[in-house]
């Protein structure tokens, strides 16, 4: 082998590792994304199957839909489990 060839075969190797990371980094946000839609689905058959109008606290939902609420002064943020949020100023 020349150095020409050593050169060549460490410039593939080199490609063919920033590839599989590439590859890698892909299938982790296809993961994500098919789990995001997942929990939005859910949620929509969750909130589809309630009657009437929600007029009172409902332990149940706030458990199901909601991961965490952030007080601050002049606002609430809710972030609902499927990575939404929702800013509610007093």
């Amino acid at each position: 082998m020349s150095v020409n060839d050593n050169e060549k075969y460490d410039f593939i190797t080199k490609q063919m590792d920033i590839l599989r990371e590439r590859k890698a980094l892909i299938l982790s946000k296809g993961a994500e994304y098919d789990a995001l839609q997942k929990r939005i689905a859910e949620m929509k058959q969750f909130l589809e199957s309630q009657t009437g109008r929600v007029t009172e606290y409902d332990e149940q939902m706030v458990r199901r839909l909601i991961s965490k609420i952030t007080v601050f002064e002049d606002k609430l943020i809710f972030e609902f489990k499927s990575g939404m949020t929702i800013d509610l100023r007093r």
